[in-house]
C-alpha cells in the first residue's frame, strides 16, 4: 500500500501553514501599530467629544457629514463592517449612525 497521497497533504498542509505564518510576520507590525493607536485614540479622545461631534448636538446633517469625513480614510471589508457598526451602535443611540434605534 502507498501512502504517496498522505505523503502529498502533509507537504500541501504545512506549506500552507508555513506561508500563512510567514504573511503573519509580514502584517504583525502594522497590526500591533494600529492597535496601539487605536488604544491611544481610546485614552486619550474622551467619549464625550465624540458624541459632541457626531451626536446630535452637531445637527442632523452636520452629523452625517462629520461622520462621513471621519469615515474616509478608514477600509473597512465586509468582514470589518459589522463590528464596527455593532460598535457605534453600542455607543450614541443618536445622530449619525448606521442603524435606526
Amino acid at each position: 500500500m502507498s501512502f504517496d497521497f498522505l505523503n502529498a497533504y502533509i507537504s500541501l498542509f504545512s506549506g500552507i501553514l508555513l506561508e500563512s505564518w510567514e504573511i503573519f510576520v509580514e502584517a504583525a507590525p502594522y497590526l500591533i501599530f494600529g492597535l496601539g493607536i487605536a488604544g491611544l485614540l481610546n485614552i486619550l479622545v474622551p467619549d464625550q467629544k465624540i458624541v459632541e461631534y457626531l451626536g446630535t448636538s452637531a445637527g442632523k446633517i452636520r452629523s452625517v457629514i462629520n461622520a462621513s469625513l471621519e469615515g474616509l480614510p478608514l477600509p473597512l471589508c465586509s468582514c470589518g463592517v459589522i463590528p464596527a457598526a455593532m460598535s457605534i451602535k453600542k455607543g450614541e443611540q443618536t445622530g449619525a449612525r448606521p442603524f435606526p434605534s
